[in-house]
C-alpha cells in the first residue's frame, strides 16, 4: 500500500482511527483500546505500542534553565507539549483553576498551532505573566529537567507527549474517560491508576497534591519511568513487529 501497488502481505498499523477497508492480512494497534475496539478481530491483531528514543535524547541535550525564561522565582512548572489544538477550552479552564491555587506555579506550552484562544482565557484570568508559549520545537527533551509535572490534554489525549515525561521520571496528570475510546491513550500509556482520574475536579486535586508534595512527584515519576523502560524502548519494537509478521504469514498460508 505504501508503494501504491499490491503486496502479498499487507499489515495495517492503526494509530487512532481504524481503516474501513477489509484488505489487510493483519492489524497492529499502537493502543490497546484500539485493539479492543477493532472491527477486524477475525484477522491476526496485536498491540504493539508506541516507542520513544527520549532516553538517548535526554543524554545528549543541554537542559534549559528557568532564568532563561524570566521565571527564576518559579517554585514549580507544569507543561503541555504537543499541538495546541489539543488544549481544549475545558482543559485550559482546568489549568487556570490549578494556577489560581498556586501563585508561584508556572506553565509552558510547546507545540505548533494557534495560541490565541488559549491566551484569551489566560488573559481574562490574569495568568499570562506565568505562562510561556514556546511555539513548535524540534525536541522538548531540554525542557523536561525543569518540568515538575506534565498536565495531559483532554478530551484529546497526548501520546508521545505523555511517554516522554514518563521516561524522564516526571509525573503526569490524566483525565480518563469511562468508555473505551482513543481519548484514553494517555491513561493507557501511563498504566497506573493513581495518575488518571475521571473528573475535572479530581484532575485539579491530583495536580495540586503533586505541586505541593515533591516526594509524591518523585514516587509517581519513578513508577512511570519504570513502566516506560519495560514497555516503550526502541530496542523492543523490531522484534515485536517481526514476531507479528511471522504470525500473519503463517495465518495467511503464504
Amino acid at each position: 500500500m505504501a508503494a501504491f501497488r499490491p503486496a502479498p502481505i499487507q499489515i495495517n498499523v492503526n494509530h487512532a482511527t481504524e481503516v474501513d477497508a477489509d484488505i489487510f492480512e493483519g492489524f497492529a494497534h499502537l493502543f490497546q483500546n484500539g485493539l479492543e475496539r477493532s472491527r477486524y478481530r477475525h484477522r491476526p491483531s496485536r498491540w504493539i505500542p508506541l516507542i520513544s528514543d527520549i532516553v538517548e535524547r535526554l543524554k545528549s541535550c543541554v537542559p534549559r534553565k528557568r532564568d532563561e525564561f524570566g521565571i527564576a522565582g518559579a517554585e514549580t512548572i507544569s507543561g503541555t507539549y504537543g499541538n495546541l489544538f489539543k488544549a481544549s477550552p475545558d482543559y485550559v479552564r482546568t489549568l487556570i483553576r490549578i494556577m489560581q491555587k498556586f501563585p508561584t506555579h508556572h506553565h509552558f506550552f510547546a507545540g505548533s498551532g494557534d495560541p490565541a484562544p488559549i491566551q484569551k482565557l489566560l488573559e481574562a484570568a490574569g495568568l499570562m505573566p506565568r505562562v510561556r508559549f514556546l511555539g513548535f520545537m524540534d525536541d522538548i527533551a531540554n525542557l523536561l529537567d525543569m518540568t515538575d509535572l506534565y498536565l495531559n490534554t483532554f478530551p484529546v489525549s497526548g501520546g508521545q507527549s505523555v511517554l516522554e515525561p514518563m521516561a524522564a521520571a516526571k509525573p503526569v496528570v490524566i483525565l480518563r474517560h469511562a468508555e473505551a475510546t482513543h481519548c484514553n491513550a494517555g491513561a493507557e500509556l501511563a498504566g497506573i491508576e493513581e495518575v488518571s482520574v475521571y473528573t475535572e475536579d479530581d484532575y485539579v486535586e491530583l495536580a495540586a497534591r503533586l505541586i505541593e508534595n515533591p516526594a509524591l512527584r518523585r514516587q509517581y515519576g519513578e513508577r512511570l519511568q519504570g513502566r516506560f523502560q519495560e514497555n516503550f524502548r526502541p530496542t523492543d519494537l523490531g522484534p515485536k513487529y517481526m514476531d507479528f509478521m511471522k504470525e500473519v504469514i503463517e495465518e495467511s498460508g503464504r
